[in-house]
């Protein structure tokens, strides 16, 4: 009988172990599903049923409950794991979306300024500001809810200087540009573009707030134009030195002054600067006498007031005849070549003093013998005395 007692309590003890690894086996098969509820799972069975602005309060192991809005009402639910609620009850309303003309508001009254915002279609708006100095990177909500992203940068002076403005509207292809009001908060500026001369008035931050066409500008010059441009404002004796754009560079007199000047593109003359003294005007003698002091030795020389150019000169330069031409300073302009120089007959020169009486022509000359000798002749030249007036030196 022990052995069948025995016997009988093992089967019994068998019976119980399988009953209780069974329940056990089931219990943990039944705890898979409540584990199975998380954040995501949750806020994405709420949004397939109409749900938004999804807040949760709990998050349990077989429920969880979040505060939430549909049509304008807010709510509070209980959603069990298998999706169904064991409550919804209402708690108020919700608040409404904004409205993308709203973003730069909500922004400015948390302090920002210089407000860009990138798109005004989509939700979350981006945006960017400046705050204490520094310019953030910002986020707003459907609601209104400002989130700073990040410090991007340092903010620049509010205000752009006028030469900042210039330099954008440069880049703009603008050229000649004149301010005529700097008065803040505003510029009015009066500049050139495509021929087109054109009023505009710029906000602080150098937008163009508008702008109204006021004639037609002048095109650019040629190269060959600067020395009537300068000539026109009172200076002689140009000479360019550069004549390459953007900016021409050319030294000019003006009195007895000389001075170097910048000038545009467009004729204006831009900046002057003095560096130097120039010669007063000449006379007909002054010129003579330069001429006779030349190395080329120049003979016959004739001076007279010419037309084009203020003094022509008539010379023999090595049996050649030349037409010279110069400046009213002395400046040599050119010349011209007229054949050979040719010597007059003894009467045209005669005639030449027809004023004098009793006129008698002498030669000089050195002897071989080194004896000085001047020779009297008649208008033909022939010899009708000679007389030995010493030795030569």
């Amino acid at each position: 009988m022990c052995a069948l007692t025995a016997g009988g309590a093992s089967a019994h003890s068998g019976l119980r172990a399988d009953a209780l690894f069974q329940t056990t086996v089931v219990a943990k098969a039944q705890l898979k599903l409540p584990f199975g509820m998380s954040a995501r799972k949750v806020r994405r069975m709420l949004r397939r049923d109409g749900y938004k602005e999804i807040d949760i309060t709990y998050l349990g192991i077989l429920d969880a409950k979040a505060d939430v809005c549909r049509r304008g009402t807010r709510y509070r639910v209980k959603l069990r794991a298998n999706g169904s609620y064991e409550y919804r009850n209402e708690i108020g309303k919700c608040r409404r979306a904004i409205a993308p003309e709203e973003v730069r508001d909500i922004i400015r009254k948390e302090g920002f300024r210089r407000i860009d915002v990138a798109d005004d279609s989509a939700v979350p708006y981006r945006a960017t500001g400046c705050r204490n100095g520094n310019r953030f990177s910002l986020e707003i909500s459907e609601h209104g809810d400002v989130k700073v992203i990040d410090a991007i940068a340092k903010c620049r002076p509010n205000r752009l200087s006028p030469r900042q403005v210039r330099r954008a509207l440069r880049k703009d292809g603008f050229n000649r540009i004149r301010f005529t009001d700097r008065t803040p908060p505003r510029y009015v500026i009066e500049a050139c573009r495509n021929a087109r001369k054109i009023r505009l008035n710029i906000d602080r931050r150098g937008r163009i707030r508008d702008r109204e066409r006021i004639g037609r500008c002048p095109a650019a010059i040629s190269p060959s134009q600067i020395t009537s441009i300068l000539e026109r404002d009172g200076y002689n004796r140009i000479d360019v030195v550069d004549d390459q754009p953007p900016r021409f560079r050319a030294e000019a007199c003006r009195r007895t002054d000389r001075f170097r000047i910048l000038i545009s593109p467009w004729g204006k003359q831009l900046k002057e600067r003095r560096i130097g003294e120039c010669a007063p005007p000449i006379t007909a003698a002054g010129l003579r006498e330069r001429l006779r002091e030349r190395p080329e030795n120049f003979k016959a020389i004739r001076v007279r007031k010419g037309k084009r150019y203020p003094f022509v000169a008539q010379v023999c330069n090595s049996g050649k005849r030349q037409t010279l031409f110069f400046s009213a300073y002395g400046k040599y302009e050119g010349k011209r070549d007229r054949g050979e120089c040719v010597s007059p007959r003894l009467n045209k020169i005669t005639e030449r003093y027809d004023r004098l009486r009793n006129t008698e022509m002498f030669i000089e000359g050195c002897s071989r013998r080194g004896r000085r000798v001047r020779i009297k002749i008649d208008a033909y030249g022939e010899e009708i005395d000679r007389q030995r007036i010493g030795p030569c030196n």
